[in-house]
This record gives structure tokens, sequence and C-alpha cells, in this order.
């Protein structure tokens, strides 16, 4: 028996290809041609060949294990030539290498036998191909499911990203404009409004043109927020806000520069009277009255206007221009406007100038007291007295109060001047009482400011300790607007506790605010003094006739005195005599006096 080797790819032509004989018991090559001695020089993979019966007993061919696991190619054959067994190695060769197949039993029909084996494995091969083919399938399907999920994965990360980039773009707009926008009005605020004013004035610098900017303060908003609190007072602001933005074209700028006060860039303008214009147009947005705190509130504004390049070159410049101008309205009247002058800068200049003098006016002992006698309207005698503070300047003489008390109270040097005029007040009443002369009680004016500082409160009880005098020897007097503005305020606690130790409250100007009379009988108060505003005009205007009226009838009911301030004439005591007021306080009795007059006005009235 021996082993044919057959060289090639045609099986059906392997007897005719032999190319060589091996012995199977000796394993030496019996013939060999050329091709064989080629191959064997340089064989395309490593092959060996051994007699089975040698090398591997029979029982060991029944395991497939066993002729999987052999590095031998084996083929085992039953003694008819029939194929019994073979191993991976030999399908190696058979599917890959197509080059060799080892046929053991040489006979005369082994061609048969090695054309049925062949074709045996060519239908594996088949198999295997096809097996191969729907993996392949398989691996694309999956890689198709991979891509897609990988899309789906690369869309859900690509909306994410889109929609944070949104969400850090809103966020960006919005901190940006809340840089730029005042919180609670949304107006443009005072960096935004100066970088649009640097570009009006360039524009108009290369044009030739004109800028105007308005400054706008409202009239007596302290006395709202004071009186109503702060919300009612924030709220006037925005409604202020809305009704300018309506009034005014959209390429005017309006913004808040803090506090009450706001500021129109008006540009391209042609003439001072477009300027006149919306000046107009600002005063008729608060002829309405107001919807705040359950009531209807009137509120008016004071306006100062500036223009490029007349009275300024630069927004600096301009805005302290129109600023002068606005409190120059203030000052006279309010509820108007004024072109800016040179004549104003003056005014200011003084303004600052009687500031700084001011400062020492106290050290240097210029400030004095005069003192207004209150008379009894029924018995026509003195019970009472105001103490005035005046300011005799070295240079400018006596100054008045109206001129230099809103720069104290602005400056906030009235703590200073209010600290002064209670002690002196008390070193003089302890004086007269220690020569025992009957002065009656004196009234004292203490600035809302000084309500708001824990330290002048401080020092104003210190004093009251240290300067003994009987406590209804003073009566302290507070506007309207302040008293109003402390509800369930410490210096709300510390005027009660003042009226049950023996001191008098007052409130002064009355009728000027906006008390509420379910709040009023709760004050710690004795008296309302009626302002001379509403004196004046009495008993001609009726108007003023029926608020006068009013404020007594008020008083009664709720056990109050009234003292009507700015008494000048007969006809003025007569109707007030008439309708009950209690005192009365005016220069139809008495201008303030010095200490030696007062006390001679007192005697003659004894």
């Amino acid at each position: 028996m021996s082993i044919l080797l057959v060289f090639g790819n045609e099986i059906t032509n392997a007897l005719t290809s032999a190319i060589g004989i091996i012995n199977p018991d000796s394993l030496e090559l019996i013939e060999a041609n050329c091709t064989l001695t080629n191959w064997l020089g340089n064989p395309p993979l490593p092959l060996a060949i051994s007699k089975l019966s040698k090398r591997i007993n029979h029982k060991q061919l029944q395991s497939e294990l066993a002729l999987d696991n052999t590095y031998e190619v084996v083929i085992s054959m039953t003694i008819d030539n029939h194929e019994k067994a073979v191993n991976l190695l030999f399908k190696k060769l058979i599917f890959e290498a197509k080059q060799v197949i080892i046929v053991e039993g040489f006979v005369d029909n082994s061609k048969h036998q090695l054309e049925k084996l062949t074709s045996s494995y060519q239908q594996a091969e088949k198999n295997l191909k096809a097996a191969i083919t729907q993996q392949k399938k398989q691996n694309i399907e999956a890689e198709k499911e991979k891509a897609q999920l990988l899309a789906t994965i690369n869309k859900e990360l690509e909306n994410r990203v889109k929609k944070r980039t949104l969400e850090l773009e809103e966020m960006h707009k919005k901190l940006s404009h809340q840089a730029m926008h005042d919180a609670l009005t949304g107006l443009p605020n005072r960096k935004l409004f100066s970088e649009k004013f640097s570009h009006a004035i360039e524009l108009a610098k290369r044009n030739k043109t004109q800028v105007a900017v308005l400054f706008l303060d409202l009239d007596r908003f302290k006395v709202i927020n004071d009186t109503f609190g702060h919300h009612t007072g924030d709220e006037l602001l925005i409604k202020a806000a809305t009704r300018l933005k309506q009034a005014l074209r959209v390429s005017d700028t309006i913004a808040r520069q803090g506090g009450d006060e706001f500021t129109i860039l008006v540009e391209n303008v042609n003439s001072t009277r477009s300027i006149t214009r919306v000046c107009e147009k600002v005063l008729a947005c608060f002829n309405e009255s107001f919807a705040l705190a359950n009531q209807q509130i009137d509120i008016s504004v004071s306006v100062g206007a500036a223009l490029y390049p007349n009275h300024g070159k630069t927004p600096e410049a301009l805005i302290k221009s129109a600023d002068a101008a606005m409190y120059y309205v203030k000052k006279h009247g309010k509820n108007f406007y004024k072109f800016y002058s040179q004549e104003l800068s003056t005014f200011q200049s003084d303004k600052l100038s009687l500031e700084i003098d001011l400062k020492r006016a106290i050290t240097q002992d210029q400030l004095f007291l005069l003192y207004q006698p209150k008379i009894d309207i029924t018995t026509n005698k003195v019970v009472g007295c105001e103490a005035l503070v005046r300011w005799r300047h070295p240079e400018r003489g006596v100054i008045s109060p109206n001129d230099f008390i809103p720069i104290a109270e602005e400056s906030g040097i009235i703590i200073d001047i209010g600290l002064w005029v209670l002690k002196t007040s008390l070193r003089q009443i302890n004086k007269w009482q220690s020569y025992g002369l009957p002065i009656p009680p004196i009234s004292i004016n203490i600035s809302g400011i000084q309500l708001d500082n824990v330290e002048s409160i401080h020092n104003m009880l210190i004093a009251l300790a240290e300067i003994p005098v009987v406590p209804s020897a003073i009566e302290f007097e507070l506007t309207e607007s302040t008293i109003m503005g402390y509800k369930s305020s410490t210096a709300n606690e510390l005027l009660s506790l003042m009226q049950r130790s023996g001191y008098q409250i007052s409130i002064d100007d009355f009728g000027t605010g906006y008390s509420s009379l379910s709040y009023l009988n709760s004050l710690p108060i004795d008296t309302l003094k009626i302002d001379q505003s509403f004196i004046a005009n009495i008993p001609h205007s009726k108007s003023d006739c029926a608020i006068v009226l009013a404020i007594i009838n008020i008083a009664k009911a709720l056990g109050f005195k009234t003292c009507a301030e700015g008494v000048e004439n007969q006809q003025q005591l007569d109707f007030l005599k008439e309708y009950g007021c209690d005192l009365v306080q005016g220069y139809y009795f008495a201008k303030p006096l010095n200490c030696e007059a007062l006390e001679a006005f007192i005697s003659q009235n004894l």
C-alpha cells in the first residue's frame, strides 16, 4: 500500500497528476517528478506524512478530539477504501491551500474514492463559504445598526449642545441687558445712557447738528415714598417711566439716573423750540393723577434742559448743566422746565459754596435761634413758641432758611444742625426756668433725616438727659411726610416714648402730605399744624376754606389741637376763630423774635 501525492487544483485528474509515490512502511520517496522535487525544495506550507498505524493507534482514531489535536495530516480509510475519518489540519489543507490531497490505500478504485472525498469536502467548502457570507451579512447589519446608533447619539448630543448654546446665549443677553438697564423700570441705566450720549455727540459733531439732554426730578417724591412706603414709591417710578416712554419718540432715549431722577436724550435737534415741545410733553405726562395705594395721587415734575454744543461738549458737562437748570426749577416753584444759562452756572456754584460754608457755620457760631409765638385764638395769650434756626454768614449776612435748609438736608448737614438746635433750645429753656420766667413750651423741628440715623437719635437722647428741662416745656415738630413714613419703626416708638414721658408732639405742614386717616389716630401726636399754603387764600378760596375746615373737624374728632401757620390778617383770623381753630401763628401777631424780644413780648401778654 502506498500514499499517492496529488498536486494541483483539478481533483478529477488526480490519477493522471500523480507526481510521486511514498513507501508507507519506510516513508521513503519511491518516485518523484520535477514538480514534486521543486515543491519539496520550497514548500508553500509545512507537510508531514506518516503511516497512521505507526503513529496513532486505532482507538485514538475513534476520537474526533484526538484527530483534531494532532499536528499531523490525518486521513483514516477502511480496508475496502472507504473514508473513515479526517482531522482539522486536513480540512485546512483542502479548503485553504487547495494544493495537497493525501490518500491512504492507493488501489484500483482510488480515483472513485478520491472524487467522492473531494466532492464531500467541496460541499463542506460551500457550506463554509455560505456561513462566512451569512456572517458577513450579519456583520454588515451590525455595522449598520451601530452606525444608526452612533447617528442617533450624535443627533442627541447635537441637540443638547444646540439647546445649551441657546440657553447660554439667552443668559448672556439677559446679563448684558441687566448690566445696561435699570432693574425696576427696565429703562437704560447711567452706563448705557452715557454710551448713547457719547455716540450722539460724535454724530452731531460730524453732521454739525445739536443734541439735547433733559434732566427730570419728580416733585415731592420723598413725601409719597415716606408716607406710603417704598413699594408704592417703586410703583410710581414704574408708572412714570411708562408714561414717559409713551409720550416721547422711539428715537428718544429715556434713562433712570437713580432715585426719582430721569434723563432724556434727544438727537437731531433743529431748534430750541423743538426741545420746548418735548419739555411740555414731559410735564403733560404728570397732569393726570396716579392710582397708587388705593387712591388718586397727584405729582408733578421739574425739568432742566441743556443743548450740545452751547451748554457743554461732553455728556458729563451737559448732564451737569441740565441738572443745574432742574434744581433752579425746584427752587422756584417746581412743576416747570428751564433751559440752562450762564446765570445758572453761577447759581450752582453758589449752592456748592453755601454747602462748604454751612459745614463751618456750626463750629464758628454763625447759627442762631429766633422764636415765633403761638397764640391761643380764644384768650389771645402766648401759649407756645417755635424755635427757628437762622444763619448769619460772615460775608453774605443773614441767609434765609429757604436757601440753606434744602442744602443741609441734601448734604446731610441737617443732622448736625438739628442737634445744635436741640441743645441750644434746651440750654435757653433751662436758663429761662432758672430765672423763673414764664416761658411757654418751645417747639423744636426734627428732620426725617435725623430719625433715619441711629447715631442721631442716640445723640438726641443724650442731649435730653444731659440738659435738665421739664418735658412739658418742649414740643417736637415733624412734617406730615416724615411722621407718616415711620409706621411701626424705631423712630415711631421713640416718639411714643417721648410723648409718654411728657413731651408734646405735633405734625407740621399738615395737609401737604398723604396721611392715612385710619392710621392718624394711632400716631403719637398732640397737635396738627395747618400749612400756611392753605391759610394764605382764606376766606376767598373756597377749596382752601374747605380743606382748612376739614382739618379742623378731623382734629376735633381725634382729640387733637389745631394750629394755623402764616396768619397775616384779621380776615384769616376771623375765619379760623369762627370754625374752631385752637392756635394761630404768623406775622399778624409777631415775627420770629430773639430771646430778649420774646421775653418782652410775653411780658406784655401776661
